[in-house]
């Protein structure tokens, strides 16, 4: 392994949700629910800690940041930048850049 690059685990969002119950329902600690369910031990805090959301709520958590964009942007955008690839791949952005230029 590379110096400076981590191994990314994974883990499946179902065993995370058995996890937090377990926890919840003071059936096992922290490290002991990580290791029998496979789940990372800081990740299950952090779904613990948010007390007012339901175990099966876990499941719908995305990692990483919120998008700044409202959904409907967000899903234009990506169709425009899909049909600009689409012609720049196809030779149509040498065509409509000589279109522009005459």
């Amino acid at each position: 392994m590379a110096r400076g690059k981590r191994k990314i685990k994974t883990w499946v969002p179902e065993n995370m949700r058995y996890a937090v119950v377990a926890v919840r329902a003071h059936e096992m600690e922290y490290l002991r629910a990580a290791k029998t369910y496979g789940v990372p031990i800081g990740t299950l805090k952090k779904y613990i800690k948010n007390k007012g959301k339901t175990p099966e709520s876990i499941l719908e958590i995305t990692p990483g940041r919120k998008s700044e964009l409202p959904p409907v942007l967000e899903k234009l955008l990506v169709r425009y930048c899909m049909e600009m690839e689409g012609s720049f791949n196809s030779g149509g952005c040498y065509a409509n850049g000589f279109r522009i230029s005459n």
